[in-house]
């Protein structure tokens, strides 16, 4: 999978609030939103300072938890939720 996209319009994820729905650990929330603002694994382990296979073993324990089977699959779940946040902090007043 290739993304491409301008960090400058990212769409801040809502880590707390999916924390919460999702019942994700510390570690599976901050592997969520690094792999969400750099779009790959092995970017991900990088800034988080784990090894890939580390980082992979957290997204075997996230994706039940979103139900889904891939990191695709995910990184739609995530955008989708971050844009769904900003919406609804527009209607807000946010």
């Amino acid at each position: 999978m290739v993304l491409i996209f301008d960090e400058q319009d990212l769409v801040p994820l809502p880590v707390d609030r999916l924390t919460w729905l999702y019942r994700l650990t510390g570690a599976e929330a901050r592997t969520c939103q690094a792999l969400y603002e750099l779009g790959s694994v092995e970017a991900a382990a990088e800034r988080l300072k784990l090894t890939q296979h580390t980082v992979r073993s957290h997204l075997k324990a996230i994706y039940p938890k979103f139900g889904v089977s891939s990191q695709s699959q995910l990184m739609q779940r995530l955008v989708s939720a971050a844009h769904q946040s900003l919406t609804m902090e527009e209607g807000f007043g946010g």
